[in-house]
């Protein structure tokens, strides 16, 4: 274990735990990240294809003539 060691009392009972430190984490998540390819990169990011070619919808267009012979009944 290469990070802080602390007690951690636990009622009678205490046992040892290890705490990593933020940059232990960082540097372990980095060491993770450096095995996966751009797909798994991507899929662990949450995109995906869809989400990749998806665009917001256009603007509906309401023109008052229709509007006007929806409520009269036409």
């Amino acid at each position: 274990m290469d990070g802080p060691l602390q007690l951690a009392a636990h009622g009678e009972e205490s046992a040892m735990r290890y705490e990593p430190t933020p940059e232990q984490i960082r540097e372990a998540c980095r060491k993770i990240r450096e095995q996966w390819d751009d797909r798994e990169y991507a899929r662990r990011a949450g995109l995906t294809e869809q989400s990749l070619h998806w665009t917001p919808p256009g603007p509906v267009k309401v023109y008052l003539a229709d509007r006007e012979k929806s409520h009269s009944g036409e």
